[in-house]
């Protein structure tokens, strides 16, 4: 009986899996500008529509927005006293409202005047969604109210926004729209919260104010306080564009004033302005979100009457990592401490964001250094990758872009203290440029130099990838372009649309496999089981590691060791400009090693350890047998029996996790026909 009642006191979940990957969004510290992210590895956002209400009624602008493509409303809470606020995350799915991936754009208004903010969502079906704050002033909590704006509906991409255009006291609706301009709704009364369609928005000319090409959103204040209510807008080109209104607060006439408000990347897209005044100056300041996942802030350098947007642009640091568009990371021990820094290329300009690895190889904590990681890192569509091209023993980097063009920055420091300069582009046998997209460096042949492996377009067909053999040396090579194109072990060509893909060894065999990463958010395992002379690559899993969240149209691969556990992580980057972080659960065997005792089974260390809520317990078999785990405390008691069964050969893991023990020391053993073997792990509070 007190047994059975120690039994009770475990409630654990047991899971036994092959090959586990677990999504991390917080699980590697990351530090930029002496703020430790809370989120950094979500993967990124795009199309990014802000507010900036004060939701908890504390005098100052907190920070609310929806994104592509998880669609989840988002607020972080202005804590900040200094110039710039302090804005710290609170919920990343408040209320639990998910739009899904259309694009979406947020107004906060206490429409029910019970002085707490009201949230209204505009989408492509050109509609307006209203929830009703039912929360306090302090606490929103908010509630969608069915078919409130029925009768508005402008067809296509509608954004709103609230500001009391004639004068009456009640702020009225403006929608903009994709391309028609944008249109003003009139509020009647504050009984009924009827809105009723005056006109399109005019300027001093009647000309419907369209500033822009399309997706035209808008914010309304009183930027040179003369007692009336001026207008920006915001639209994919020029994007922010400022109309003074030379009219009165009653009958507004707007005149284009600024065409391009403020000089914005050409690449950007959606821009969102709102204006508040966040350094307490009594002057209003710009912040904008766009297409770009991240929400820029211009400071009014002006007077109160005579703005001045000053280019002291800041991007607010919201927890994750966003690099624009594409972000290719790349991992290598750059300062050859003995640990992986970080290493990240987007798509476009010619940046390059390095972080260095300032904790240890085991438990990494990456702090951000520089984005002029390389000075003349080539433009768009940059691809970088790494080898010793020039066989001196330091690492060379390889950056190809979307003009095929392949530039070699060779390592004129030493392995200690890298120093990248760029030469030319690299040639072939022929002396023409090599022409080769995405561009990976390995030694299939195991012939001891690197041949160079690119992505190649195959019709209306996916992609495939093909090889420029390497005739010559490890310290000069020679790259014959061949009319090869990898196959796996049925014959069938590998690739997939619009792919990235990195060589690895990735079950220990001392061979290298190949990961893709497919159009579709896919991460597609080939493993090696040919040779390293003679690869052949067989389909181990078209969808191996299953990517988080949805709109995954783009999976840039790769995998490293980071936790020095003996597996493989992944770091995946993605088109929204984001990473994910997966942690691999699993602790493959190494091949060729001869573990003597072990031979028969071995039972590894559970992992983490110490833990709070979750650890694994990993084990191997070499052969078909009954295996039971069994659990006891310091004391010799019993206390579980989490498995009892037969399992096949290989490699297996066992999750405990929802623990109610207290706090200590246990034992757990693996007893098999085939031997027994006992380790020790310690449960911590949290």
């Amino acid at each position: 009986m007190k047994a059975a009642t120690l039994f009770c006191l475990l409630t654990v979940s047991f899971l036994l899996k092959a090959q586990s990957f677990r999504l991390e969004t917080d699980g590697i510290p990351v530090s930029i500008d002496n703020k430790t992210f809370q989120n950094p590895w979500n993967g990124g956002y795009n199309q990014l529509t802000i507010a900036m209400p004060d939701i908890d009624g504390d005098g100052d602008n907190d920070l609310f927005f929806v994104a592509t493509p998880e669609g989840k409303l988002n607020w972080y809470r202005n804590d900040g006293e200094g110039s710039n606020g302090k804005f710290t995350l609170v919920d990343t799915n408040l209320s639990q409202i998910n739009l899904g991936v259309n694009n979406n754009w947020i107004s906060f208004e206490d429409i029910d005047f019970d002085n707490d903010f009201d949230l209204f969502i505009g989408s492509n079906d050109g509609r307006i969604k209203y929830f009703e704050n039912t929360g306090s002033s302090q606490i929103p909590n908010f509630k969608l109210i069915s078919n409130f704006f029925e009768d508005i509906d402008i067809g296509f991409t509608s954004s709103p926004t609230f500001a009391d255009l004639d004068g009456d006291g009640l702020n009225d609706l403006i929608v903009g729209s994709y391309q028609e301009g944008y249109f003003w709704h009139k509020r009647r009364d504050s009984l009924s919260s009827t809105f009723e369609f005056i006109d399109t928005l005019r300027d001093q000319a009647g000309s419907i104010i369209k500033p822009g090409s399309i997706f035209y959103t808008s914010y309304l204040v009183d930027i040179d306080h003369d007692n009336d209510l001026d207008l920006f807008t915001g639209s994919s080109d020029p994007g922010i564009s400022f109309y003074r209104n030379i009219g009165t607060k009653n009958a507004p006439v707007f005149l284009l004033e600024q065409q391009e408000f403020i000089s914005t990347d050409n690449f950007l897209d959606f821009i969102h302005p709102v204006l508040v005044d966040i350094d307490k100056d009594n002057d209003y300041d710009l912040f904008f979100g766009s297409n770009f996942g991240a929400i820029t802030y211009f400071k009014n350098n002006g007077t109160p009457t005579n703005p001045k947007m000053e280019l002291e642009k800041i991007q607010i640091p919201l927890d994750y990592l966003d690099f624009g568009y594409y972000a290719t990371p790349t991992l290598i021990d750059i300062d050859n401490d003995g640990d992986q820094d970080l290493l990240v290329s987007p798509d476009y300009g010619k940046l390059f964001y390095y972080f260095e690895n300032t904790g240890t190889a085991s438990s990494p904590f990456f702090t951000y250094r520089h984005d002029h990681f390389i000075n003349d890192w080539i433009n768009f569509g940059s691809y970088p990758t790494w080898a010793d091209l020039d066989g001196d023993g330091d690492i060379d980097l390889i950056g190809g872009n979307s003009s095929r063009e392949v530039y070699f920055y060779e390592n004129s420091g030493t392995a200690l203290v890298p120093k990248f300069i760029a030469s030319l582009q690299i040639k072939d046998n022929m002396s023409s440029n090599v022409n080769a997209y995405r561009p990976q460096f390995a030694d299939l042949d195991d012939d001891g130099d690197f041949d160079l492996y690119y992505v190649a377009r195959n019709g209306d067909l996916p992609d495939v990838i093909r090889k420029y053999g390497n005739d010559g040396t490890a310290r000069n090579y020679k790259f014959t372009s061949t009319n090869d194109t990898l196959k796996d072990d049925s014959g069938q060509l590998i690739g997939d649309y619009d792919m990235y893909f990195q060589f690895i060894d990735f079950d220990r065999d001392m061979d290298l496999d190949l990961m893709i990463g497919g159009a579709e958010g896919k991460v597609i395992y080939y493993e090696n089981v040919g040779t390293k002379a003679l690869p052949s690559f067989h389909l181990k899993g078209n969808n191996f590691i299953p990517v988080a969240g949805s709109g995954n149209d783009r999976a840039i691969p790769f995998l490293t060791d980071i936790d020095d556990d003996t597996d493989m992580d992944l770091f995946l980057g993605r088109f929204q400009g984001g990473l994910f972080f997966y942690r691999n659960l699993e602790f493959p065997i190494v091949s060729g090693v001869d573990h003597q005792d072990q031979a028969q089974f071995q039972l590894l260390q559970n992992h983490p350890n110490p833990f709070s809520n979750t650890t694994s317990i990993n084990f191997y078999l070499s052969a078909s047998t009954n295996a039971k785990i069994v659990i006891y405390d310091m004391a010799g008691r019993l206390i579980a029996t989490p498995l009892n069964q037969k399992l096949s050969p290989g490699m297996h893991t066992l999750v405990l996790d929802d623990f109610n023990l207290q706090p200590g020391y246990y034992l757990y053993s693996l007893i098999t026909s085939q031997g027994q073997s006992t380790k020790k792990m310690l449960l911590i509070k949290e």
